[in-house]
């Protein structure tokens, strides 16, 4: 781990790797000269670093959207990783005569599931920490330390290994992605450890974050495409509702009540941490023709208590638009409007998706209005704590 800076050769169309090695690495970061990148933050001191880049052609905001949705599972070496962690539990399902279950999806959401604790997330970067002796064979569990306690983290015997993936606009319809990983040793002799660890597994490493970068690309430029052809479809719709816009906004705003009322949404969990607010992130699940469809649904406004945007992605769509609140006597005057942009195959239904779509969200708040204003409502405690 005292090797020279080396950069690697390319690999693949557009995306590129360099892996460098002590505190040269912090000129070459691809970060935009003059602004500290997360990690520079969280892991400012470190061993070893590796970068891999790609170019994508679609802007910012989609690629964003892709790295924070896609669904990693979907690379073979990726779902191969996570068949291998589940293991144990598909082996008991199937000896106690139950199906093995499918891997779930996998987005950076879920990289706490594989020891990487959520350090920071900023408008295009999110960053991972892990603490641990990962050369210890059966013995590779984190370090639960919080995120509060990584940057000071020094006890002897341990490896600090930080990643972080980001996406810098590099034209009108480019957009630049990086991943960066720092690792830092604790002492000299996990140094030496984690460089004979390195060897074996820092080609196997290198392999995933390109297959990510990959995926990502794809994607973005897939919904990039999707988008500039799709025509929008536009569903809008109010209701007045007999409660105080307080209480209102406040349910409605926490997606994890939204089971409760709407019977197609078959389970709703806040996926990113602290109070909901700006930035919150849910992942759900709703049926659809009998099939289950996941969805994700991030706030990009949020104005207690008059306004709450919103992005939705599911497989077949995408919808962006924003809930407005205001007071009326007697209660709270809520108003919808959406745009849609159906995806995929599902595009042929575009001459539907606006009657359809209008029909369903009327239905859904009318059932939240008959739920709040419900004697049931008034007995059963309302979720509405955390908010920001």
């Amino acid at each position: 781990m005292d090797a020279k800076p080396t950069t690697g050769e390319p690999a693949g169309p557009d995306i590129a790797t360099s892996d460098a090695r002590g505190d040269s690495t912090r000129d070459r970061s691809p970060a935009p000269a003059g602004e500290p990148t997360l990690l520079d933050t969280y892991l400012p001191d470190y061993d070893v670093t590796e970068f891999h880049v790609c170019v994508v052609n679609a802007d910012a905001e989609t690629t964003w959207a892709a790295i924070r949705h896609s669904d990693l599972a979907g690379i073979p070496v990726v779902r191969a990783l996570l068949l291998l962690r589940a293991l144990p539990g598909r082996v008991r399902a199937l000896a106690g005569g139950r199906p093995a279950p499918p891997p779930p999806p996998f987005t950076f959401d879920d990289m706490p599931r594989v020891g990487f604790e959520l350090l920071a997330e900023h408008p295009g970067e999110i960053a991972f920490g892990f603490v641990g002796r990962p050369w210890r064979v059966g013995d590779e569990r984190p370090v639960a330390i919080g995120r509060g306690l990584f940057s000071d983290f020094s006890d002897p015997g341990y490896t600090k290994i930080a990643f972080a993936i980001r996406a810098q606009p590099c034209g009108a319809q480019r957009t630049l992605v990086v991943t960066e990983t720092r690792i830092a040793a604790t002492d000299v002799r996990s140094r030496r450890l984690f460089a004979v660890y390195w060897k074996l597994i820092g080609p196997f490493s290198a392999l995933i974050r390109r297959a990510i970068l990959r995926r990502v690309r794809s994607d973005a430029e897939r919904a990039g495409s999707s988008r500039s052809g799709a025509r929008a479809v536009r569903i809008d719709g109010e209701i007045v509702i007999n409660r105080p816009v307080d209480e209102v906004f406040d349910f409605v705003a926490d997606e994890r009540n939204e089971p409760r009322y709407n019977p197609r949404m078959l389970r709703a969990e806040q996926i990113s941490a602290g109070p909901v607010g700006l930035g919150t992130r849910f992942r759900a699940e709703i049926d659809t023709m009998g099939r289950k469809v996941p969805m994700t649904i991030e706030f990009t406004a949020y104005e207690r208590p008059r306004r709450l945007a919103s992005s939705t992605h599911l497989s077949m769509m995408d919808t962006e638009g924003a809930l407005t609140f205001d007071p009326v006597p007697g209660g709270t005057r809520m108003r919808w409007s959406w745009n849609v942009r159906p995806r995929g195959l599902f595009r042929l239904m575009t001459p539907i998706v606006g009657p359809l779509g209008r029909r369903q969200e009327q239905t859904i708040w009318d059932s939240l209005k008959r739920f709040l204003e419900s004697r049931e409502a008034a007995s059963s405690p309302l979720r509405v704590e955390g908010h920001s």
